[in-house]
């Protein structure tokens, strides 16, 4: 009752301003009050409640807020599912969007891609309310098979970090182009009706072919057999070895073939980085 005199005139308080809060505000210690702009009453009036000599037609009603500070928030979107990806080649960048979706700015502190990921941002260190940035990440898988990581945007809203799964499968490389592949010829087992050689490969590049190695033998001759090989890739037999294979080094592979004497065939050899 005490807040409804707004000003007076000839004698009768009347109500001329209204200030409109939410709940939230008046629970935050919104409150009003006069600003008195004249001496048409007396001094002592000012603050008296009782009567509309207080205020005068000339005096404004002013409120007084605490705000509440803003809601920071933000979204990262985007897919990090990526296609397979041979063994020392990397794949085309696929993108992910921070969108600053809170009340105010926010601040970026730190971008990272884990694992056999990369990226690269033009995100700053801060986003404007409703700003956007976009984050390139590219998949360089170090070794075969599924591959996995993630992205971390760091901010300073609630949720603070936002993440996405990062996922790629990596392929064996084929190195064939990068040695030679040479045979010591077949040696018949009568009895045990099986041919065996020694294949040798040799690394002719000045880099290294890191391990694990394949040697794939194609055999154009569907009635023989591989004996004792690794698995088979592409269906055709491989056989595999661990270690690495230095410049100028050699490996050698003994291998074993089911076949009835007088058959003929022939096997054309490759070579490859990377496990299957």
């Amino acid at each position: 009752v005490n807040q409804r005199w707004s000003y007076q005139e000839f004698g009768n308080a009347q109500i001329l301003d209204h200030i409109v809060a939410t709940a939230d505000l008046v629970a935050g210690g919104a409150h009003m009050a006069y600003a008195h702009l004249n001496a048409d009453q007396p001094v002592i009036d000012y603050n008296d409640p009782t009567t509309p000599a207080r205020t005068s037609d000339h005096d404004a009603a002013v409120g007084y807020f605490t705000l509440p500070a803003p809601v920071l928030s933000a979204t990262l979107t985007g897919s990090g599912s990526f296609r397979p990806v041979t063994l020392g080649n990397s794949s085309s960048s696929l993108s992910f969007v921070l969108t600053n979706t809170g009340e105010g700015a926010i601040s970026i502190s730190n971008v990272t891609a884990s694992g056999d990921f990369s990226q690269t941002n033009n995100c700053g260190s801060s986003a404007a309310l409703g700003a956007t940035c976009t984050i390139n990440v590219v998949f360089t898988p170090t070794a075969t098979g599924s591959r996995t990581g993630s992205l971390s945007v760091t901010t300073n809203t609630g949720r603070g970090v936002y993440t996405a799964g990062l996922s790629g499968m990596g392929t064996p490389r084929d190195v064939t182009g990068s040695v030679s592949i040479t045979s010591g010829g077949l040696v018949y087992n009568r009895t045990a009706k099986t041919g065996t050689e020694t294949i040798k490969v040799t690394n002719t590049t000045g880099a290294a072919i890191s391990g694990p190695l394949e040697l794939v033998l194609a055999i154009d001759n569907p009635t023989v057999t591989a004996k004792s090989a690794s698995g088979v890739f592409g269906g055709n037999p491989y056989w595999t070895t661990t270690g690495s294979l230095a410049p100028g080094a050699s490996v050698s592979f003994t291998v074993t073939f089911n076949y009835a004497l007088g058959t003929t065939f022939a096997t054309a050899p490759s070579f490859y980085q990377g496990g299957f």
